[in-house]
């Protein structure tokens, strides 16, 4: 683990990982929303026994990461594209000088949006990429209703930002959604391991997101589905979309692949968010598309 700052001053975790024997190359690893590095370490073995290094790292906001708001359980930043001071800093100064080429890309959910705007941005620096139910669309449907938005805008506006979504007790407290409706893994034992992940170190909750997170959301994935965006993206890209998602939007995700002009796409059914702590079966299948598309 090392701790970075970034062009605006912000206080990032980073970890990295090497086999102890010649490696294939290095996957960084962008997690999603609330997400951390530790939720991730059955991922990193697994890429680990493949010969690949792993970079990571807590996003602003988020893990033991510098968090902006003295209330720490808020989900906020001020804008998305300082996402991509964080991702810059993990590049420059772990990833490119400590870790060997070729570079891959593995993006779950809110880090799929940060790294199709990377690809963007630093398209040279990743061979591929694979996205792992990317936040490329809010919800069910394709776009936020617009009353909601109109509501969402006029809220950051009139200087409400920092205030929470709270939808219910989990918003507070995320140790509160209880198995049986979860929306992220139908695998009881992952996701009451995440649960002791939490007890154990409680600095790494998050809840709600803000108006304010929620309105850069947007403007953010506006971006993405800009006319002449995704066409610009020449790096190969496989998609995995869980097709039980309700956190974020699969028809968003069909629509952005459609105009990626080398992107594959496969269907997980069954699964839920959180596709690399799901159930075996599902896990199965998607290293099966990544040692395939990585070979």
């Amino acid at each position: 683990m090392q701790f970075l700052i970034t062009e605006d001053g912000t206080r990032l975790r980073t970890a990295r990982w090497c086999p102890p024997e010649s490696t294939r190359g290095t996957v960084v690893l962008f997690n999603g929303r609330t997400e951390y590095i530790e939720k991730y370490l059955e991922t990193v073995e697994e890429l680990l026994s493949r010969g690949f290094c792993v970079a990571t790292l807590d996003w602003r906001g988020q893990g033991l990461s510098q968090r902006p708001l003295l209330d720490r359980t808020k989900g906020h930043v001020e804008d998305f594209n300082l996402y991509q001071q964080d991702v810059n800093v993990l590049l420059s100064e772990i990833v490119e000088p400590h870790c060997p080429s070729p570079y891959i890309l593995l993006a779950h959910s809110m880090g799929g949006n940060i790294g199709l705007q990377s690809l963007s941005q630093y398209p040279r620096i990743f061979e591929r990429a694979i996205f792992l139910a990317p936040m490329w669309g809010l919800g069910s449907g394709e776009n936020l209703p617009l009353f909601l938005r109109g509501i969402v805008s006029a809220c950051v506006f009139m200087g409400a930002g920092s205030w929470a979504l709270r939808t219910g007790p989990e918003g507070i407290d995320p140790l509160s959604r209880p198995f049986e409706t979860n929306g992220l893994t139908g695998d009881r034992k992952r996701f009451e391991a995440v649960n002791e992940q939490l007890h154990h170190e409680p600095q790494l909750a998050l809840g709600a997101p803000t108006l304010r997170w929620i309105h850069e959301a947007t403007a953010s994935i506006d971006r993405i589905r800009a006319p002449g965006f995704a066409e610009s993206i020449e790096t190969p890209i496989c998609i995995c979309t869980p097709d039980a998602d309700r956190i974020v939007s699969q028809i968003a995700q069909a629509r952005v692949a459609a105009r990626l002009p080398n992107a594959r796409t496969h269907l997980f059914e069954g699964a839920r968010h959180e596709i690399l702590l799901e159930q075996d079966s599902h896990r199965t299948a998607f290293w099966e598309h990544f040692d395939a598309f990585t070979a």
